[in-house]
């Protein structure tokens, strides 16, 4: 995973799941809604994960036991870009006291600039964040998540 998000920069569908590593659901924070609440971000967090995978059970039968989740670069790559078509938003945040969070106060390089945008939280707040992970569950397709039988 390393190699994957140092060179290219985070890369998840919704925070939870990403190409190449399947059957390996993350528990944020890039690419997730942020908030001070913990619990309420993990408890979204898991609500999501439970119904890809009850999801994931279901479409894959009573024939087997053994299923594998794992979502589509493609998927991924249209997340990313709803995240980072907010990335100005965050912009001020270079300017800030420097810490952790803006690289000691350092001006990273465009291309670096381009990952943290990608892995920046999702832009719309909290609570549109879970919103738009509701509509997702509803829509019922599971758009973007590959599953497959061992």
């Amino acid at each position: 995973m390393s190699d994957k998000w140092f060179g290219e920069g985070p890369s998840t569908l919704h925070g939870v799941l990403t190409s190449g590593f399947p059957n390996l659901f993350l528990a944020g924070p890039l690419q997730t809604g942020a908030s001070v609440n913990f619990a309420y971000v993990q408890d979204v967090l898991s609500q999501h994960c439970a119904y890809i995978l009850a999801e994931a059970m279901k479409r894959a039968g009573k024939s087997t036991d053994k299923v594998v989740v794992e979502s589509t670069v493609e998927a991924e790559e249209a997340y990313a870009g709803l995240i980072m078509q907010y990335a100005a938003w965050f912009s001020a945040m270079s300017v800030c006291t420097p810490g952790y969070l803006n690289n000691e106060g350092h001006q990273a390089p465009p291309e670096e600039q381009m990952k943290m945008a990608k892995g920046a939280p999702f832009p719309l707040g909290m609570n549109a964040w879970a919103e738009f992970l509701k509509e997702w569950r509803a829509e019922g397709s599971m758009k973007g998540v590959n599953v497959t039988t061992a």
